[in-house]
């Protein structure tokens, strides 16, 4: 459990990294191109990671076709981050894409059972602190 949270804060301190490098990419090539060379350098990163990890043979026969849709959500992710990073800033776009998560993150346990119904308290109080987010950063953003 300890291992996931550090993974999970690790995660999050790249994720924090990635914005910063995409957006100021993006401010210099524009976002369709940062995106480009994001997944470009994920590529060869991941290629390497792959082909040095000695993990088993990937047969591309079996692989489903929905498996390639978490690449395709992650083209759009990139280009919106780096289009945004540089308009809002590291901090207000993080937490605008983080209360964006909560909902959807909201949304999908209540569809797959995971919360035992919609009126639970802690539905309530998820989309009460997704609200709370979004107060919060409006008012710390008014000038």
């Amino acid at each position: 459990m300890i291992v996931a949270v550090v993974y999970a804060l690790i995660g999050g301190v790249i994720t924090a990294l990635a914005r910063v490098l995409n957006g100021r990419l993006a401010m210099s090539q524009g976002a369709l191109k940062a995106t480009l060379w994001n997944h470009v350098g994920g590529a060869i990163f991941g290629t390497l990671i792959v082909i040095f990890w000695t993990l088993p043979a990937i047969e591309l026969a079996n692989i489903p076709l929905w498996a390639y849709a978490g690449g395709a959500v992650g083209v759009f992710y990139i280009m919106i981050n780096a289009a945004i990073v540089s308009r809002l800033g590291v901090l207000y776009s993080t937490l605008f894409v983080i209360c964006g998560q909560l909902m959807t993150s909201l949304v999908i346990d209540i569809w797959q059972g995971k919360l035992n119904d919609f009126f639970s308290l802690t539905f309530f109080q998820t989309a009460l602190g997704c609200v709370c987010i979004v107060i919060g950063i409006l008012l710390s953003m008014r000038r």
